[in-house]
């Protein structure tokens, strides 16, 4: 747009090579942006937690977190700094659900994941159980996102 607003200051008058050549320029700098936001989009996107173990004995939880264009890490949350987990079931006609977990991180950060997507609604009653005798009432009920 800059290069055809400068021609119209100047009274020039456009020529067809000139507005082909400005044109296909434009679409390139538009078709440029667009593949610059996707990649940025993909490499920002939201972290997966692609598995998850509550250790007991060690009062500790365990996750493997990736993120697109990443290597996967470990992240290790004592019982202690977990603030709380919240099962909630997602699907229309109720069949399965997820857990989110928030803790505190690093330097008083509150950070958190979801984890467990897909699981059913009876493993995530039975896990809940489980889970409320571990860490009381930072164990929260099941919260149903679709009602």
């Amino acid at each position: 747009m800059l290069l055809v607003g400068m021609g119209d200051i100047h009274g020039e008058p456009p020529s067809a090579g000139s507005k082909l050549s400005e044109s296909s320029f434009m679409l390139l700098m538009l078709g440029a942006a667009v593949f610059i936001a996707a990649m940025f989009a993909w490499v920002t996107s939201e972290p997966q937690v692609q598995a998850f173990t509550f250790d007991e004995n060690q009062q500790l939880l365990t996750l493997t977190v990736t993120r697109r264009g990443r290597k996967p890490m470990e992240v290790r949350v004592p019982f202690d700094h977990i603030l709380s987990i919240r099962p909630y079931a997602v699907a229309l006609f109720d069949h399965d659900g997820h857990f989110y977990v928030t803790y505190k991180g690093p330097k008083g950060k509150v950070l958190g994941y979801q984890m467990g997507d897909g699981t059913s609604l009876a493993d995530i009653e039975f896990h809940a159980a489980w889970l409320r005798g571990m860490i009381g009432e930072r164990m929260q009920e099941l919260l149903n996102l679709d009602k």
